[in-house]
């Protein structure tokens, strides 16, 4: 497994036990008819809830591993000029998810990233332009995908 994938789910499984003992703490302290706990159990419910589809996501058993980049997928890509891989989280939508200080880019399957990289196999290489349209030149940003999952 890619060191980077396992850094990853290290820290969101010291997550998912962090959010389990802040609900457990809060619903301990849940005694008042006005309830100041209850909208933050819920956050950390829905946190927890979108942090564990995370890490199953990177816990796929190997038949259910892609082969290739798909929605949803995560993906370890290294860019040409820098040393090291990054995580991205492939899909449909456009975000940014923090565990613990470690940020996992969520990238769209409409970006010019997430279409160089979709369909491609680990070790194939991609390559896409930023800035089009402007008065600058246009920059090629190339790399290849190191790992799926």
């Amino acid at each position: 497994m890619n060191e980077r994938f396992a850094q990853v789910i290290k820290i969101i499984g010291t997550e998912i036990e962090e959010c389990q003992e802040l609900v457990d703490k809060n619903s301990i302290n849940r005694t008042a008819v006005f309830d100041p706990f209850a909208n933050a159990c819920e956050v950390e419910n829905a946190r927890r809830t979108r942090l564990e589809d995370l890490r199953k996501k990177l816990f796929r058993a190997p038949e259910e591993t892609p082969d290739k980049v798909e929605i949803p997928s995560f993906v370890a890509v290294q860019f040409d000029d820098e040393e090291g891989s990054e995580v991205y989280l492939i899909t449909d939508s456009e975000t940014k998810v923090d565990v613990n200080g470690l940020r996992i880019e969520v990238i769209s399957n409409e970006s010019a990233f997430g279409m160089s990289i979709l369909g491609r196999k680990s070790g194939e290489e991609f390559s896409y332009e930023v800035g089009k349209g402007g008065a600058r030149s246009p920059l090629k940003v190339t790399g290849k995908v190191v790992h799926i999952k």
